[in-house]
């Protein structure tokens, strides 16, 4: 069968998204909470915006792989590399679907820091209970088309690293100017 994922990928998976998550929130918590919500200058994202759009990039991901699902016709890991080597191409900008983009609210440390924990655990779930050679029929991704779902919450620890570093960006120039 040309769409199965072994158990030591499964297993890599989980072990990914764990990581991710950890290395994020880490981040995250090296922002004194006064900043949090600082944007460095109009045309970037604050963090606490940053972690929004993460967060919400996460629950939809649990959304689409929860959703409508077809057989694979590939090998079910097939864009992982190039899933992996667009995110951490921080020279590249992508443009942010508007469902994922944040507000303008003010965002506690803590909101995100349990909301990414409770997405961390949908995923887990996921990525436990169901069949990840399958394909998602919500979304088509730019470039690519329809995603498994293994390569969607692939994408997820590959997201949330991209958006550490940007994290880590905003926190070195916030601590330039202070």
């Amino acid at each position: 069968m040309i769409a199965s994922i072994t158990q030591e990928k499964i297993y890599q998976l989980e072990v990914q998204l764990l990581e991710a998550v950890r290395n994020f929130v880490e981040v995250l918590y090296d922002f004194d909470e006064t900043v949090f919500n600082q944007r460095i200058n109009a045309d970037n994202w604050s963090a606490a915006q940053v972690g929004c759009h993460v967060v919400k990039s996460l629950t939809l991901i649990h959304q689409l792989v929860n959703g409508p699902v077809e057989a694979c016709p590939r090998s079910a890991d097939e864009n992982i590399a190039i899933l992996k080597r667009g995110m951490e191409d921080m020279h590249v900008k992508g443009k942010s679907a508007e469902i994922l983009r944040p507000g303008t609210e003010y965002i506690s440390r803590t909101l995100i820091r349990t909301a990414t924990t409770e997405a961390e655990q949908a995923l887990l779930k996921d990525i436990r209970d169901l069949d990840l050679t399958l394909v998602c029929q919500g979304m088509d991704f730019p470039e690519l088309g329809r995603l498994t779902r293994y390569e969607l919450i692939g994408f997820a620890g590959f997201h949330m690293d991209r958006h550490r570093k940007q994290l880590l960006t905003i926190w070195q120039s916030l601590n330039k100017r202070a």
